[in-house]
């Protein structure tokens, strides 16, 4: 039906991809799997949950700030920023990325 993949750096967990099948896209799967990401997180001790997505595709970003995720001005997280600046060198078009967090606990 699904996956989602994580990294983890210090007390972040970094979402690096989460899918979902066509078929069984708009059930709330996805959804289901970022909660349970994020509470298996914060008893593994995890202070947030980090990802990097599409600022304008409608399923991204939306979906994750309906989840408790927050932009990140990417000044003031070195990481992310790196991170973005790694996805614009292998050809993301860095107009078209943000990063978000979502704090556990």
């Amino acid at each position: 039906m699904g996956f989602l993949v994580g990294e983890p750096y210090g007390r972040e967990l970094h979402i690096r991809e989460m899918d979902v099948a066509s078929q069984w896209q708009r059930q709330g799967i996805g959804s289901i799997m970022m909660r349970a990401c994020g509470i298996d997180a914060g008893n593994a001790g995890f202070a947030a949950l980090t990802l990097t997505t599409f600022r304008h595709v409608p399923w991204n970003a939306p979906l994750y700030s309906r989840l408790g995720f927050v932009e990140v001005d990417p000044e003031g997280h070195p990481r992310l920023a790196a991170e973005l600046e790694r996805e614009a060198g292998a050809g993301l078009q860095r107009e078209q990325r943000l990063a978000m967090i979502r704090f556990l606990g």
